[in-house]
């Protein structure tokens, strides 16, 4: 009975290395799919919640923008972490009201857009 608990130890802790070796080479891959579903998540909810006059062709192109910029790395995907934590504060109500919307469309703009400051 030990040999069977010894064999099954170290058949766990192998697979935990592997686990372990799996992720850190894949590290890349498993954070970009994070993001890419965060940001889909966020973007659906807001293109629902969208009002009519706006476009909702013109807002999920401005979260393409923000998905490519992250994926070629002209933007941080930490920066995309506050409007995600913005997202999922305003849900807890399980709606997103039109104030919402505007300040999560206006994250998402100023991180493609930068403000300019003027000099």
């Amino acid at each position: 009975m030990k040999k069977f608990f010894l064999v099954a130890g170290i058949v766990i802790l192998i697979l935990i290395i592997a686990g372990i070796v799996f992720v850190y080479t894949n590290k890349d891959k498993i954070m970009n799919y994070a993001v890419d579903k965060a940001i889909s998540t966020v973007e659906h909810k807001v293109v629902a919640a969208v009002p009519d006059t706006v476009m909702k062709d013109s807002v999920k192109t401005m979260f393409e923008k923000v998905a490519n910029g992250m994926k070629d790395g002209t933007i941080a995907p930490d920066k995309f972490q506050n409007i995600f934590l913005y997202y999922q504060n305003a849900v807890k109500d399980k709606q997103l009201d039109s104030l919402e919307v505007s300040k999560i469309i206006q994250q998402v703009r100023d991180l493609y857009q930068p403000v300019q400051t003027q000099q």
